[in-house]
């Protein structure tokens, strides 16, 4: 069996020099409990985050009351086109997908390639892009630990230049798609 990752255009999902919402977290995806989006919110309670969450799904107005009740800072969105992803992936400082668990996640590596620190949770669809401390970071599941991270990268702008330098270079060496089309020429030849 031989597996080919998710791709993308790096051409179109890439650093923008555009301005950032400040201290912005931001969230794509499904509204469900797959994503562990509760667990998010609690983690940004108290704290001084702009949550920007884009997507729908049947947890959606659980999650509005919870970030509400908890006087969260949430932006829920809704969906978003994905010819509109690049520059809103750009707006924000720091991306986060805090799931119990994935596959390969498309928008991890989306957001990546637009040069994005990432942060995601020690899952085995996450665990095989991110690594940790090297293209971004990896933390539990839980609010507390989400929260920890969340700050040491809010308030580290040079590890977060870092992160977001080497997120970049990993997407256009591993999931770009010119990589994409060798790695299927190569297992077609092989055939």
């Amino acid at each position: 069996v031989e597996v080919i990752p998710n791709y993308m255009d790096t051409d179109l999902f890439k650093p923008l020099s555009i301005k950032k919402i400040p201290r912005s977290v931001c969230f794509v995806g499904r509204l469900e409990p797959q994503k562990n989006l509760a667990a998010l919110i609690k983690a940004t309670e108290g704290i001084n985050v702009h949550l920007v969450l884009y997507g729908e799904g049947s947890q959606k107005t659980e999650l509005e009351r919870l970030a509400h009740d908890l006087g969260v800072n949430a932006e829920f969105r809704g969906q978003i086109a994905n010819q509109n992803l690049p520059r809103t992936l750009n707006t924000c400082e720091l991306f986060i997908l805090p799931s119990l668990y994935e596959g390969n996640p498309k928008v991890l590596l989306e957001a990546m390639a637009c040069g994005l620190p990432v942060i995601g949770t020690d899952v085995d669809g996450i665990r095989s892009v991110i690594q940790h401390n090297e293209n971004g970071m990896i933390c539990s599941t839980d609010a507390v630990s989400i929260r920890t991270v969340i700050l040491e990268l809010l308030d580290d702008p040079e590890k977060q230049k870092h992160l977001a330098e080497f997120a970049r270079e990993t997407i256009v060496q591993s999931s770009s798609l010119s990589q994409a089309v060798k790695i299927e020429a190569l297992l077609l030849q092989n055939l």
